[in-house]
């Protein structure tokens, strides 16, 4: 739960930068959720079992994406 929460905090800070665009943040954001995907195994498209079974990790991904802009 340690990496997931550093995770979190990551993203949080990219978001909070004001010195980035909101492109550059995007681009952060996203390469955060890549990096989630890859580590946690989150199905591309929407897998309810996989939701029910992993819920902090959704969450967390979750609000990483409602932060970016597109």
């Amino acid at each position: 739960m340690n990496r997931l929460l550093h995770l979190f905090e990551k993203a949080t800070l990219i978001d909070a930068d004001k010195n980035l665009s909101q492109d550059q943040k995007d681009l952060k954001l996203a390469r955060i959720m890549t990096e989630m995907e890859r580590e946690y195994e989150i199905p591309m498209f929407r897998d309810d079992k996989w939701v029910v079974e992993n819920p902090s990790i959704y969450n967390v991904y979750k609000e990483i994406s409602n932060m970016r802009k597109l």
